[in-house]
C-alpha cells in the first residue's frame, strides 16, 4: 500500500487501537508460521484465521483502491464542471468595460515630462489622403510621411518617403507673410494652429480629470448641438493630432467616451496599414432612423474613428491613417 492509499484509508476507517509491540509480533509469527507451515491441510480454526487475516488486507486494499480512484473522478468532474477549459474563450466586454480597462491600463503609465519650446514632436504615419507641407504641397497615398514639428508650432519639417527634408514656417492666426522676405516655405491658417503640439497639450492638460466634467468641457467649447456628435469627433481628433498626451488625461478621455451614447465596439477593426486592433466608432440616432428607413446604408461593421493597440490600448490610428512611430527630439531629422 503506497503512503498516500494509507493517508486515504485513515480518513475513513475507524480509530487504530493503541500500538502494542507484543501484538503485532504475534501477529507476524503467526503469518511466517502459516507460510513455513508443512504442506499438509491445516487445521479448520487455522484456516479460518489465516482467510479472515488475509481477506481484511485484500478489503482494504480495495477500499482505498476505490477512494483514490473516486477522487481522480472528483477532480476530473470538478475540472469540467468548476473551471472552464483552456480553450473557451472570454465574454465579450461592453464598450464602458473595454474603455475602463483601457483607461486603467493607460493611467499606470508614467508621465512624460512636458517637452521644450524648442524641441520637436516626430511622427511616421501611413495615410490614405495626407497633405505634405511646404514647397512640395501634394495629396499622398498609401505614403510613409515623416513630419517633425516644434513644440512651439513655428516650425514643421516633412520628409516624403526616405525623400530629403523640407522646412515649413508656420504662422499664427492673423500673421501675414513680409513683403520682400524670402522664405523656404509657409502655411499657417487657425485650423492649423489649433492643432499645434503646444496649443493641443495645453488644452488636453487643462481638461477636468472627471469624465463627465470633461465632456461637459468639450461640448461647451466646441458648441455640440446636444447629439455628441461633434464631442466624439473632437475626441477623436485629439487622439488622432496628440502625440504627448499625459496618461491621466488620456484615461478621463476612455472613460468619457464610454459615456457616450452611441459608442459601439467594432470587431475586426483595422488601421490604415492593416494592423488588428480594438475600434471605436459612433452610431447616432439619427444614422439608426435613416438606416431603417432605408435612406442611408448600412454601415460596415468593420470601420472604425478609431483604432486601439489590443494589448497596450494606445491609439494607432483609424481607416484613414495609421501611426506608424513617434517620440519627441531634439531637432528635426531625428527619429527618437
Amino acid at each position: 500500500m503506497t503512503d498516500k492509499e494509507i493517508v486515504l484509508v485513515r480518513a475513513v476507517r475507524p480509530a487504530d487501537p493503541p500500538h502494542d509491540p507484543a501484538v503485532k509480533a504475534r501477529a507476524w509469527a503467526r503469518l511466517h508460521a502459516e507460510f513455513t507451515a508443512p504442506d499438509t491441510a491445516p487445521s479448520p480454526g487455522a484456516r479460518r484465521t489465516f482467510h479472515r487475516s488475509f481477506g481484511r488486507r485484500v478489503a482494504w486494499r480495495l477500499v482505498a483502491a476505490g477512494v483514490v480512484a473516486a477522487g481522480v473522478a472528483a477532480a476530473v468532474v470538478a475540472t469540467q464542471v468548476g473551471g472552464p477549459a483552456p480553450e473557451q474563450r472570454p465574454a465579450a466586454r461592453t464598450v464602458a468595460q473595454t474603455l475602463e480597462l483601457a483607461a486603467e491600463r493607460i493611467e499606470q503609465q508614467a508621465a512624460p515630462t512636458r517637452p521644450g519650446p524648442h524641441q520637436w514632436i516626430y511622427t511616421e504615419a501611413k495615410s490614405a489622403n495626407e497633405v505634405a507641407p511646404g514647397n512640395r504641397i501634394a495629396m499622398l497615398h498609401n505614403v510613409k510621411l515623416r513630419t517633425w514639428w516644434r513644440f512651439d508650432g513655428r516650425l514643421m519639417a516633412s520628409s516624403i518617403g526616405n525623400g530629403k527634408l523640407d522646412m515649413t514656417r508656420v504662422l499664427q492666426p492673423g500673421e501675414r507673410q513680409r513683403p520682400g522676405h524670402v522664405d523656404d516655405g509657409y502655411i499657417g491658417g487657425p485650423a492649423l494652429w489649433d492643432s499645434a503640439p503646444r496649443k493641443l497639450y495645453d488644452y488636453v492638460a487643462g481638461l477636468p480629470s472627471d469624465p463627465d466634467a470633461l465632456l461637459a468641457r468639450v461640448r461647451h467649447d466646441y458648441h455640440d448641438s446636444g447629439k455628441d456628435v461633434t464631442t466624439f469627433g473632437k475626441i477623436a481628433e485629439i487622439f488622432r493630432d496628440d502625440r504627448v498626451i499625459p496618461p491621466k488625461k488620456q484615461a478621463t478621455l476612455y472613460r468619457a467616451l464610454a459615456k457616450i451614447r452611441g459608442v459601439r465596439i467594432v470587431h475586426n477593426a483595422r488601421d490604415y496599414a492593416g494592423r488588428r486592433g480594438i475600434g471605436l466608432a459612433l452610431d447616432t440616432a439619427e444614422e439608426k432612423t435613416a438606416v431603417r428607413k432605408g435612406l442611408r446604408p448600412t454601415p460596415k461593421p468593420d470601420v472604425a474613428e478609431l483604432v486601439l493597440d489590443p494589448r497596450t490600448y494606445a491609439y494607432i490610428g483609424d481607416g484613414t491613417q495609421a501611426i506608424l512611430s513617434t517620440a519627441v527630439v531634439d531637432k528635426p531629422g531625428l527619429r527618437g
